[in-house]
């Protein structure tokens, strides 16, 4: 990871952890786009609805790590950023949802394994052979400026003046901040990516493919013409080939490579007539076609869900039912889908499936494929989802329970009960880099004074260094109780805190730092209890000064 790190064009140290201060410049910058004015008329270039999708109270910084490539020689290490809760994730993740349009416009593109088989099975001609490349590190050597200039000049092609409601330069502002601003911690460090892609931005995924479709436009025919590639398939940076003779691979290898300095393939070709490609086989047969079945790598453990985990039954008949559909839509025929049903109850047994379960739900779901029932919906029903966690068969029972009610009380609500497994060996054993304490968000604190050893609880959506500021301001216009009491009271502007809890919303929030007032009754706090905490706690509505 350090020699990744070392390479100076992709990666840039930084002295301090710009958070905070890259936080406030894209809040400020998307509250100048929601109130542009334009000659005294206000010109929205974003609605409120996408301002408060990209708005953001707190952030973290990135963090880094590596997954080993255990499939591969040397166990290379492949570099992921976690994302989630950065600065810049939701601007991100809108971003991404309004240029993935462009991505799809790509005819050699695959969207997953069984848009894969589906095209093989197009093919006849099997008096060929079959090939695979493979893109070396192809998210961390897309270029990155050259990427945003290929995406502005598809969106701003025809002379189009906007694009969901962005000018040209707002939009090139805005991808800049979600991608050459996207920084990360590790080993107690902060960098820049300052190009390449990130593995774990919404943005990676998606600017490898408008980049690799815009170099696939350029050559593809090129070599179907001179090279007799037949047929070219790419799922993200696997590609899948069918050419008249094996032995112009080393051409079209030659011809791809230098095609762009960033870009680099490998290659492979079919063995003995069968070559590997995602998670399937596929058998070439002159004068019979391609023969596809499921493929597992050398490396593949069999471990899957145990039957005797801490988790919900319905979860476990799932997998059962994704294997045995993955099954039936790769395998090319019966015979094939029969002998993989095979296999996976081998699998099953050794993850202590039972033999009745997955019998019966083998049955069930060749019987399904055999009999043509269709179920007509008298009417729409609004789908909910309550995540709830699990707790063995109390759970399953207030499920059914919980979901009966429901179903007897608003009969135009389709509730969907998830449970959230409980902690896991990985959470154990964490190989992530850990949050500053300072830069924590979305949490409930105590401050407690050193002088007098009198506490405050609240709450704050933003990082809490930012909180703590607020509370000490020497401001005259700071009401806040922290500093009232150290004035009044002539006490050091020193104080200790204490992260009480965290959550994921506002709301959830707002009641956890209710409860904790109310255990705790902190000496500082004013705090007059709501109608719906006092209905929760079971009081009478009262003004509290703790």
């Amino acid at each position: 990871m350090l020699k990744l790190l070392s390479d100076k064009s992709k990666f840039k140290e930084l002295d301090l952890d710009p958070t905070v201060d890259r936080l406030k410049h894209l809040n400020s910058k998307v509250y100048s786009l929601q109130h542009r004015m334009v000659n005294g008329i206000r010109a929205q270039a974003l609605d409120n609805v996408v301002h408060e999708r990209i708005y953001t109270a707190g952030a973290k910084p990135g963090v880094l790590y590596g997954l080993p490539k255990v499939h591969k020689e040397n166990l290379p290490i492949r570099p992921i950023i976690s994302a989630i809760g950065t600065y810049n994730y939701n601007l991100a993740k809108w971003l991404d949802e309004i240029i993935k349009p462009f991505v799809d416009e790509s005819k050699y593109l695959l969207k997953d394994t069984f848009d894969f088989v589906n095209k093989v099975k197009l093919f006849n001609n099997t008096e060929v052979g079959m090939g695979s490349f493979d893109v070396e590190s192809l998210f961390t050597n897309v270029p990155l400026e050259e990427t945003i200039d290929i995406l502005i000049s598809k969106i701003f092609k025809d002379k189009k003046n906007t694009f969901h409601g962005l000018k040209h330069f707002q939009f090139r502002d805005l991808m800049i901040i979600a991608t050459q601003q996207s920084h990360f911690q590790f080993l107690g460090k902060f960098y820049d990516q300052i190009d390449g892609v990130a593995m774990g931005s919404p943005l990676g995924p998606t600017l490898a493919n408008i980049f690799m479709n815009h170099l696939e436009e350029k050559f593809v025919n090129q070599v179907k013409t001179t090279h007799g590639v037949l047929i070219w398939l790419r799922y993200v940076d696997d590609i899948f080939i069918i050419i008249k003779d094996l032995a112009n691979m080393d051409k079209v290898l030659n011809f791809i490579n230098n095609f762009h300095k960033n870009i680099k393939f490998t290659y492979e070709i079919e063995k003995d007539f069968i070559l590997p490609f995602l998670d399937v086989k596929i058998l070439r047969r002159e004068n019979v076609g391609f023969i596809i079945s499921v493929y597992r790598k050398k490396t593949f453990t069999g471990v899957y869900l145990n039957w005797n985990s801490l988790t919900s039954r319905r979860y476990k008949i799932g997998l059962i039912k994704c294997l045995l559909n993955r099954a039936w839509r790769i395998c090319s025929d019966l015979k094939l889908f029969h002998l993989e049903v095979l296999k996976v109850k081998i699998i099953l047994r050794k993850n202590s499936y039972p033999n009745k379960v997955i019998d019966r739900e083998v049955e069930r779901f060749i019987n399904d494929r055999y009999t043509s029932l269709q179920l007509v919906n008298e009417e729409d029903k609004k789908i909910m989802f309550l995540s709830l966690p699990y707790f063995g068969n109390f759970a399953e029972d207030f499920k059914l329970r919980f979901t009966n009610t429901v179903k007897t009380s608003f009969p135009k609500v389709d509730l969907k009960i998830v449970f959230k497994a409980p902690k896991t060996i990985g959470n154990l054993f964490n190989f992530k880099d850990k949050i500053p304490r300072n830069s924590q968000f979305n949490i409930i604190y105590q401050l407690t004074c050193e002088d007098c050893k009198k506490r405050y609880i609240g709450k704050t959506t933003r990082n809490f260094c930012v909180r703590l500021n607020e509370h000490l301001s020497e401001n005259k216009k700071n009401d806040s109780s922290v500093i009232k009491h150290i004035r009044n009271n002539n006490h050091t502007m020193k104080v200790d805190w204490d992260l009480l809890d965290k959550a994921n919303s506002n709301h959830k929030l707002l009641l956890k730092e209710m409860l904790y007032i109310n255990r705790v009754k902190p000496e500082l706090n004013v705090q007059e209890q709501s109608e719906l905490f006092c209905l929760l706690i079971g009081k009478t509505k009262v003004n509290n000064s703790f």
